[in-house]
């Protein structure tokens, strides 16, 4: 009989933005804060979504370098597949678990938790910032990651059934491969992190992470090398376009208008803009 379960990778955001909104509606005052960062979560949803409307040509050109990213991961996954399980040993699994735990839904919601109700506990705007945008980047990316999941319905390797079967809108934990949730997650937080904490080490140490995480994903036979490529470009595309909206807004609060100036007019807070 097949296993059925609600997919962690929407899950888990799911329940931290819930969590966030009955905080919103309960006692002052940490009910203003948490509407606030509720009312931005809502507003930048659809900024972020529509994004691809604004697209210009060199957004567009790497949208196809990442299709041609994943096509070529594709053609490999076989080969890719059958040497990381030629390699695979206990304690390569073992020397490869801290990037499971990376990149589990289980650590995105503890550190989002963290940061953001510390940073609200000690009124640490800073702090309380950086948890929200882990949420916002979980939630928008992780949403995308579980649609996909849901409607190709990808065999995971360790079924034996290859890297091009697919059954549309299963509901089998094993037919939902493409692409991987633990990859988009962990660069979703290294790239919120990297960005926020403008720090070179943090980031060779937080993409390091994110990239043991899409190794173990695929030695551990639960994903295909395309999975894991997509899962990544993923993850830190959307964070990416949620910390330079937030950039954008702390840009705009912080100019003065001029006495009787009228509001400045209204333009798209994210045109995005790779990182690369």
């Amino acid at each position: 009989m097949a296993e059925v379960r609600f997919h962690r990778s929407m899950a888990l955001p799911a329940a931290l933005l819930l969590s966030l909104l009955l905080h919103a509606g309960g006692p002052m005052p940490l009910c203003a804060q948490s509407r606030s960062d509720a009312d931005i979560i809502w507003r930048d949803w659809g900024e972020v979504y529509s994004a691809p409307a604004h697209f210009d040509s060199q957004d567009w050109l790497w949208v196809g370098a990442t299709l041609a990213a994943t096509v070529g991961a594709w053609s490999m996954d076989e080969d890719v597949r059958s040497a990381s399980q030629r390699l695979r040993s206990p304690t390569l699994d073992d020397a490869l678990f801290v990037g499971d735990v990376f990149g589990s839904g289980e650590f995105a919601l503890g550190l989002t938790a963290l940061v953001y109700g510390g940073g609200t506990l000690l009124d640490d705007a800073e702090a309380r910032t950086i948890g929200r945008l882990l949420l916002q980047s979980l939630l928008y990316a992780e949403f995308i990651n579980g649609m996909l999941k849901m409607s190709l319905g990808r065999s995971r390797p360790y079924t034996g059934a290859g890297h091009a079967s697919f059954d549309p809108f299963s509901l089998d934990h094993a037919r939902t491969s493409f692409p991987s949730g633990h990859s988009t997650a962990a660069f979703a937080i290294a790239m919120t992190l990297s960005k926020r904490l403008d720090s070179p080490v943090a980031s060779v140490l937080l993409f390091g992470m994110a990239g043991v995480t899409m190794v173990q994903r695929i030695v551990s036979d639960n994903h295909w090398l395309s999975d894991t490529v997509l899962g990544a470009v993923l993850g830190g595309v959307v964070a990416h376009a949620v910390v330079e909206l937030e950039k954008e807004r702390e840009r705009r609060n912080s100019e003065v208008l001029p006495l009787g100036a009228g509001a400045a007019p209204h333009k798209p807070l994210l045109r995005l803009t790779l990182p690369y």
